[in-house]
């Protein structure tokens, strides 16, 4: 038996790009940037994304943005291959199942900010514990 999963953190290296296919369902394809090694030995690690369930590929087609940080989870793929001028290439790909996007949507603010705003003021006495 043979398991394939990543799950990858880092940005949006450019605003995601909603693509359409033959069968009529789409498909969203972006570019993240993580880090590998420590101090000096530090490097950008760009890795291509792709979120093939159209719904969900709409659905985040909106909300992802260049900048944003991600955490993906989904199946690696890697690609060898020969350019024109007979270069060999590798690529690197997450299909991705799930992922979480921190920056989507509103910011999320303190339970005691939103009942604030509600007109609730908690009580001023000193609690002892």
């Amino acid at each position: 038996m043979s398991i394939n999963t990543v799950t990858l953190s880092g940005n949006i290296g450019s605003d995601p790009e909603l693509k359409s296919t033959r069968s009529g369902g789409s498909i969203l394809k972006f570019r993240m940037a993580g880090r590998s090694g420590f101090g000096e030995g530090e490097k950008a690690v760009w890795v291509n994304a792709s979120i093939l369930k159209t719904k969900y590929a709409e659905a985040m087609a909106d909300v992802l943005k260049k900048g944003m940080a991600v955490t993906v989870c989904g199946e690696l793929q890697i690609d060898d291959w020969e350019d024109r001028d007979g270069n060999k290439r590798t690529s690197v790909e997450v299909i991705v199942r799930d992922m979480v996007a921190p920056g989507a949507g509103k910011a999320p603010s303190s339970q005691h900010e939103e009942r604030k705003r509600d007109g609730y003021a908690p009580p001023d006495d000193d609690v002892p514990f």
